[in-house]
Parts: C-alpha cells; sequence; structure tokens
C-alpha cells in the first residue's frame, strides 16, 4: 500500500515501501546514529557511515553486530576545505552550527571548543571512495550544507532524509525545512512528509526523486534530440547535395582535361611528323650536296692531271 503524502510521516512504512520500487544498494548514512532506521532495509546493501568522531565506529558495531558498513571518520560540509568545527557539551550535537543556535533547542547545551578543521564535501568522499549513494540520509545539522556538497550524489540517488527544523520561526536558514525543501525541489526531489523527533522543533524529512519530472526532462531531451537528428539530416542532406555538385564539377573538368590532352597530343604529333618528314628531306639535300662536292673535287683532279701532262708546263 502506498503511504499517504502528508505533512506529519512515520517513516518506518515510506522506507519500507520506497525500498520495494528504489533499491537502496547503498545507503549513506551521516551521523553515525543507526538505531532510527529498520535495519531490515539496510540487509544486503552497501553501508557507508560517515561521522566527525573516529570513536563512534565502535558505536556503529554494537548498532549493527556482525555488519559489514564502511567507516569514514571525517567531517563533511558543503565543500571540501578549513571549516570552523564547534564542540558542544552534548557531543552528538557537535558540528557546523555555532553552539549559540542550538540553544533554541536546548537551553543548556554549552561550547567547549571551537576548533578549526578540515571537512570533505561528499562528491569528493564519494569520487575518493569510487562509490555513488542510492539512499542518502543526513541525521545532522545542517542538512543544506552537507546536501550542497553532494550534487553529484543527488543526480545518482533515489532517495533523501534530512534533519531539519520543522518549527520554521526563527530556525537557521540552513537547517530549516523550508530551505532545506527549496534546495531538494532544484535537485529533482519532491517532500513526502517529516517525522518529527522527540524534540518537537525537530524532524527528519523525506524526500524521494520526482519522476514525473525526470519523465517531463526525458521527454523534452528527447524532442530536442529529435529536433537535432533532423536538423543533422537536413545538414547532410544539403553537404551531400553538394558533394554530388561537387563530383560533377570534377567529372566535367576531367573530361576537358582529356580533351586538351588528347588535342596537344594531336598537335604534338603533328609537328613531330612535319619536323620528321623536314629532317628527310634537309638529309637527302646534304646528301646530294656531298655527292656533287665529291663529283667537283674529282673534275677537279682531272682538270689537274691534263694540266700537268701538256708540254712546256
Amino acid at each position: 500500500m502506498i503511504p499517504k503524502l502528508s505533512a506529519v510521516i512515520t517513516l518506518d512504512p515510506w522506507l519500507t515501501f520506497l525500498a520495494q520500487w528504489l533499491s537502496p544498494r547503498q545507503v549513506t548514512h551521516v551521523g553515525a546514529n543507526l538505531l532510527s532506521i529498520d535495519q531490515s532495509i539496510l540487509n544486503g546493501v552497501e553501508l557507508l557511515v560517515i561521522d566527525a568522531d573516529p570513536a563512534k565506529i565502535d558505536q556503529v558495531q554494537r548498532q549493527l553486530p556482525g555488519r559489514h558498513f564502511q567507516f569514514f571518520p571525517h567531517i563533511v560540509a558543503e565543500r571540501t576545505g578549513p571549516i570552523v568545527w564547534y564542540q558542544a557539551s552534548n557531543s552528538a550535537e557537535s558540528g557546523l552550527l555555532a553552539i549559540d543556535q542550538l540553544q533554541r533547542y536546548w537551553q543548556n547545551i554549552k561550547t567547549v571548543e571551537v576548533q578549526p578543521k578540515h571537512a570533505f564535501a561528499l562528491d569528493d568522499v564519494y569520487a575518493t571512495l569510487a562509490t555513488q549513494p542510492c539512499w542518502l540520509w543526513v541525521d545532522c545539522f545542517p542538512a543544506l550544507f552537507i546536501l550542497q556538497g553532494a550534487r553529484n550524489a543527488l543526480a545518482q540517488a533515489n532517495v533523501v532524509l534530512a534533519r531539519v527544523d520543522i518549527a520554521q520561526a526563527g530556525a537557521p536558514a540552513e537547517c530549516s525545512l523550508a530551505a532545506v525543501q527549496a534546495f531538494m525541489q532544484t535537485q529533482g526531489y519532491v517532500l513526502a512528509g517529516v517525522q518529527p523527533e522527540r524534540h518537537p522543533s525537530i524532524g527528519t524529512a523525506l524526500f524521494f526523486r520526482n519522476f514525473a519530472q525526470l519523465v517531463e526532462e526525458a521527454q523534452t531531451a528527447l524532442t530536442a534530440a529529435n529536433l537535432a537528428k533532423d536538423a543533422m539530416e537536413k545538414h547532410a542532406e544539403a553537404l551531400a547535395k553538394q558533394a554530388h555538385d561537387a563530383l560533377g564539377k570534377i567529372a566535367k573538368l576531367e573530361e576537358e582535361h582529356t580533351r586538351l590532352l588528347a588535342e596537344h597530343d594531336a598537335e604534338a604529333h603533328a609537328k613531330a611528323t612535319v619536323l620528321a618528314a623536314k629532317n628527310v628531306e634537309i638529309e637527302s639535300q646534304q646528301q646530294l650536296l656531298q655527292q656533287e662536292l665529291y663529283r667537283a673535287e674529282v673534275q677537279i683532279e682531272l682538270i689537274k692531271d691534263l694540266l700537268l701532262r701538256e708540254p712546256g708546263l
């Protein structure tokens, strides 16, 4: 049975329902308070637990006896880099928020220490660990900052839970349900509802991917792709026509070139024939001249002989 969307919900029926349709193959839990999760949902899934306190691994092992999980003992924030860490008298509420902002919930909570520390954006954590979440549970304040550091992960996930301020009036902006909901809408998620904690101003908001929006976006993308395909086909047809015309022109140029070469060869052959004939004629004339010259030389020799034989010479 599909649970009803409402302002106040009970998480377990929703999570059981969503697990049937949006398999939590990988669950990331920020805050190391796994008692809030129905353990049956975690069966057979890859589990990543993130908490700033390395000692919390012992708590998780007690909560999940014999269960394999990956533990990342670091602070997560909007971006990777230096941050200010506020240590609270209630260590479970230590974090990125100044402790005086938490006194609207717990009047006696005090600041123990303020320290500069290093934080990681969730997207960088996933890149380092080579994994991506299907479900992401940010079980601490300020959820907005942490989610803003997980934009790539949100594009892969289907279900997100976030600890929020549901009183709204006077709530820190980075903790308020309105701010978290507005951000999640930009990432393609809808709000199912909120389960209040023991403190009436704090609750866990449940978001799941807006598949209607995804279908609409996919249809828009498909329409754009079809338009682009039509444009590409028309462009290809135009290019094919240009290529055909160019090939026709090339064929005509080659034909003209062949004709000119043939004419040039014929003209050259004719000239060569005439030149050869003239050469033959010249050679013949040269032979005649040589013969005439020889006869003249012979006659001169005869005349010389006759003159030499006359007396008195």
